[in-house]
């Protein structure tokens, strides 16, 4: 985005308040990504010694409802994150946190999340193909059949045309 220059802080300023629901909508989409290919975990940790049950399957973390959710998360934490760099103009950010590099991370995720539901859309198209297909090749069995016996019927004179 810098064309390899190193602009200041008042330039990447501007350049963010100017186009913010631009960069909103491309973060999210890299948060989508990430998470689907499995580099992004959303929520909330705590260590206690608990042992809870987890769902980890592949179909229903690949699944296009669940990124439908998740980039609605994705979304409001980008919001925040948005507010935090706009607060940072008047205020300190949060010690350790470093919004630049958040900002590029979340960015890198809603890429690979574009590309992950890319894969799922085709792979609803192919199945969709190969049901349309399956489901055609029964019709043609039925028909073939359904000639077969006409023509058996005719040949022993029961079936007129």
């Amino acid at each position: 985005m810098a064309a390899d220059e190193h602009p200041d802080h008042d330039t990447l300023n501007t350049f963010r308040k100017r186009f913010l629901k631009d960069i909103e909508v491309l973060m999210v989409q890299v948060l989508m990504i990430a998470r689907t290919m499995g580099a992004l975990k959303l929520g909330n940790i705590a260590l206690d010694g608990s042992k809870l049950k987890a769902n980890a399957s592949r179909h229903s973390a690949l699944s296009y409802g669940h990124i439908k959710k998740l980039e609605e998360q994705l979304q409001g934490e980008v919001r925040n994150l948005m507010e935090l760099a706009e607060a940072a103009d008047n205020e300190t950010i949060p010690d350790g946190m470093n919004l630049p590099e958040e900002i590029t991370r979340r960015e890198d995720r809603l890429k690979a999340i574009a590309v992950a539901k890319i894969k799922i859309e085709k792979h609803a198209k192919e199945r969709f193909d190969q049901e349309q297909a399956d489901y055609q090749a029964k019709l043609d069995t039925r028909a073939a059949k359904s000639r077969t016996a006409a023509s058996l019927l005719a040949a022993h004179g029961l079936f007129h045309r």
